[in-house]
């Protein structure tokens, strides 16, 4: 992105926030994440997309656990493995049991302090890697949201394997991958590379986000088989639904054994 390119987007991102208090107002929330932070994690800077965003988000998680016949009251210890800016947990925190606990953990420094100064929650920054500051079988639900769609192939399976680490038996983890969906439409030689291998990792398409994030963050696809494949190493894979996180990505719902 040249030069501007950027200047656009500061004065894109200067506009944006001249509606914050009005949406604060109107969704009672305790903040609004400045533009900057709200295009890192959604894209858009638009403040009604960024909020119709994790409201989606947070219906689809209930959704997912109603599913498997758990609420989200049913769960005492939460992580929100990639928390950003508080996207979605702004939008769930009210339909936890009063005496849940929710943690929140990212890379992104600024999120967090974002979120330490908002949210009566706890929240710290992670490495790139593991392992997380968590004691084992902490958990009894980790949400890892629009997360594993940025590893690498030998990340992801770090990770899965530190959710397991830190999750109780029986515990619930929920991870998002971009599926056949968000990869249909790709080059003839990238399908083939999904179809048969099934796992594709390539750059970030904005030039912004290459310049904000790090360079083992990129974007990775997922094909189904993949998944019951490798995931199921690690977890009970309980069930796979397609295009359930904002009629897009894919839901992997898994169970520590």
């Amino acid at each position: 992105m040249d030069a501007l390119g950027l200047y656009a987007l500061k004065i894109l991102f200067w506009y944006s926030d001249l509606w914050k208090d009005r949406y604060v107002k109107q969704y009672d929330l305790a903040g609004i994440p400045n533009a900057p932070l709200r295009y890192r994690v959604w894209g858009d800077p638009n403040i009604h997309s960024f909020l119709g965003s994790g409201i989606r988000c947070g219906e689809d998680i209930k959704g997912a656990l109603q599913a498997i016949g758990k609420e989200l009251t049913y769960f005492q210890r939460i992580l929100d493995f990639g928390c950003g800016c508080g996207r979605i947990l702004m939008f769930v925190e009210s339909d936890l049991h009063p005496s849940a606990s929710l943690h929140g953990t990212d890379i992104d420094k600024e999120a967090i302090d974002y979120c330490a100064s908002t949210y009566a929650h706890r929240f710290q920054q992670n490495r790139h890697l593991p392992p997380l500051s968590y004691s084992s079988e902490f958990f009894d639900l980790v949400l890892a949201i629009a997360v594993f769609r940025h590893f690498n192939e030998h990340d992801q399976f770090m990770w899965l394997d530190e959710l397991k680490r830190i999750l109780k038996p029986g515990g619930i983890a929920l991870v998002s991958v971009h599926g056949r969906y968000c990869w249909k439409n790709f080059p003839p030689r990238e399908r083939k590379i999904l179809e048969t291998k099934g796992f594709l990792f390539k750059p970030l398409r904005d030039p912004y986000h290459r310049r904000v994030f790090p360079q083992w963050y990129q974007a990775s696809y997922h094909n189904r088989t993949y998944i019951i494949e490798h995931y199921s190493r690690y977890f009970h894979i309980l069930s796979y639904l397609t295009c359930e996180i904002e009629n897009e990505t894919d839901l992997v719902v898994l169970q520590k054994r």
